[in-house]
């Protein structure tokens, strides 16, 4: 039987793009243990395989305005169940401009002291002119 993409099972739960970038969110969902039945999501009070679970969705934003392969920059954001809402409680109350941020730094540093960082500032993302999606 030949499988098409609408039969498949994905854990993408909306791609947006266009002809120079991507943004697609993914499901990363946790629920939370029995013991805290007060909270919908799990934010790190239990383990799978030695790490802590928490309900995430990851966004996934690609520019390849400059071409693809090397010169394609790929980034991940994973983003807590209340961080969405809050982007889109602003989103649908038609604010136009709004500052929200979130940065990580993480790895080892390499010889000059550097590691690798992550920088999602709102969702204004100038990669992307207003209107083009």
């Amino acid at each position: 039987m030949n499988e098409t993409y609408q039969n498949r099972i994905t854990d993408q739960i909306c791609k947006i793009q266009n002809d120079r970038a991507l943004i697609a969110f993914y499901d990363r969902l946790r629920y939370a243990p029995l013991g805290n039945y007060a909270q919908l999501h799990a934010k790190g009070e239990y383990q799978e395989n030695g790490h802590k679970v928490h309900s995430l969705i990851c966004i996934t934003i690609q520019d390849y305005s400059n071409g693809t392969g090397d010169r394609n920059i790929i980034t991940r954001f994973n983003l807590a169940p209340e961080q969405i809402q809050f982007l889109l409680t602003r989103i649908t109350s038609g604010f136009q401009e709004f500052e929200w941020s979130q940065s990580k730094i993480y790895g080892n540093p390499d010889q000059n002291g550097y590691s690798t960082a992550r920088c999602f500032i709102s969702p204004d993302i100038p990669m992307i002119p207003k209107g083009s999606l």
